[in-house]
């Protein structure tokens, strides 16, 4: 159970970065601004989402915004979608590809856009990964343009299918739902700890539960394209020196 405790700190931190987007947003939906303000560790440095989110748009489809149903939407708002609409999020054509050895690979057509959606690619997924790691292989100066090509395809999927998995597994149940099952299950997994082989069957279960989450997260902590920080407690302002009375 020791070996598990990392991963329960980092559960207990993803969920408590979570917690503002859980709370009651606007008729529009969740509030891309607020959470694109939210601090998240990545390449050893803290930045805010909407930071981290501008870079992997520009690698990703080369610009710092997406095109969706003919709109522009902010990077905030795809990062959001990509980590709790991924269903939504597929749909959205920002995979640049312009190479057509890598296009006829995908049994795809460059048409008037040369940008893609991710469910358009995921069918041939297995080949991109296997046609990359033969690429990988080949020193960087003797790859052809396919291989070069698509390689970056590659790592950018892995960059974007890392997104959908950083704050749940991708698919996965409401994490407001999660966050109060966590929230449930700790206390009774360590009575049940503590008290051994008389802790009651609902302590048992509860231990299972935990351990599953556990897996889950432990799953996270190793895809995550960023770590998730709780955003600092707001302190109030200090009070200034009293006035002198005349």
């Amino acid at each position: 159970m020791r070996s598990r405790i990392p991963v329960a700190v980092f559960a207990a931190g993803l969920l408590l970065a979570s917690a503002p987007l859980l709370r009651p947003a606007p008729k529009g939906g969740l509030d891309a601004a607020r959470f694109g303000r939210l601090p998240a560790l990545e390449g050893g440095r803290v930045k805010p989402l909407d930071s981290f989110a501008r870079n992997s748009l520009l690698l990703i489809r080369g610009k710092q915004t997406a095109l969706v149903d003919g709109k522009r939407m902010g990077a905030s708002a795809w990062l959001l979608d990509a980590a709790y609409k991924p269903e939504a999020a597929d749909t959205y054509a920002v995979f640049l590809i312009d190479d057509p050895e890598v296009l006829g690979l995908l049994g795809l057509e460059a048409g008037k856009s040369r940008t893609f959606a991710y469910w358009q690619l995921e069918p041939r997924r297995s080949e991109i990964a296997d046609q990359a790691r033969a690429a990988d292989k080949v020193p960087s100066a003797r790859r052809t343009r396919f291989q070069t090509s698509v390689l970056a395809l590659d790592r950018r999927l892995v960059l974007y299918e890392r997104i959908k998995n950083t704050f749940m597994v991708s698919g996965q149940r409401d994490p407001a739902v999660e966050l109060a099952v966590f929230g449930e299950v700790v206390p009774l997994a360590l009575k049940a700890i503590h008290d051994g082989r008389s802790a009651t069957r609902k302590e048992r279960d509860a231990v299972k539960v935990l351990a599953e989450l556990l897996q889950r997260y432990k799953f996270l902590a190793n895809a995550a394209a960023f770590k998730p920080l709780p955003p600092r407690p707001r302190t109030p302002p200090r009070p200034g020196p009293p006035s002198e009375s005349r």
